[in-house]
């Protein structure tokens, strides 16, 4: 595993490594170990499954209010996705900047995401799978979003979504 900074603090790429032999590959998805040498204490507390059957579905932009905010390890197992984050972090110098983020099967990375962002994404390819590892547990009325379209944002999509859940598409704008 090698772990690479982002221009978010507490957001990682971690770039794993497939070992193949003559039935496929072995790869480590998650080591707390390996997280911990670059300060982050990761403990999952739930899992998740996200499955995209139609290309350029969005979903987002999610987060949690704190105290129940958590931060997510994000990973396609299969398809292809536009990761697309928000630094929602009022102290942040890089607040609401945005950070763009491909994950595919085929890179083999995940990002941990801090729990001061925002994500949402757009699939590139049908049957797209994704998978979080969540540091808190989902309070259903503690989940929020930001539409997508929010100008502020200025988030230049690679693609017009044509599949996005009338939830998502009905969050407000940023005050």
């Amino acid at each position: 595993m090698k772990i690479k900074k982002t221009k978010f603090r507490n957001t990682l790429i971690i770039q794993h490594k497939k070992n193949f032999d003559s039935r496929g590959f072995f790869m480590r998805s998650f080591c707390g170990n390996e997280l911990k040498k670059v300060g982050i204490n990761f403990k999952i507390r739930q899992t998740n499954l996200s499955f995209n059957k139609k290309n350029l579905t969005l979903r987002g932009f999610h987060f949690q209010k704190s105290p129940y905010s958590e931060d997510k390890i994000i990973s396609c197992l299969k398809g292809k996705l536009l990761l697309v984050l928000v630094d929602l972090n009022k102290k942040s110098p890089t607040y609401l900047n945005h950070i763009k983020i491909v994950l595919s099967e085929n890179l083999n990375k995940s990002v941990l995401v801090s729990k001061k962002c925002a994500t949402a994404f757009l699939t590139l390819r049908s049957n797209t799978l994704v998978s979080y590892y969540m540091s808190n547990y989902y309070k259903k009325n503690k989940g929020c979003g930001i539409n997508y379209q929010d100008p502020k944002l200025k988030i230049k999509w690679t693609k017009k979504p044509k599949v996005i859940s009338k939830r998502d598409e009905n969050f407000l704008f940023l005050p």
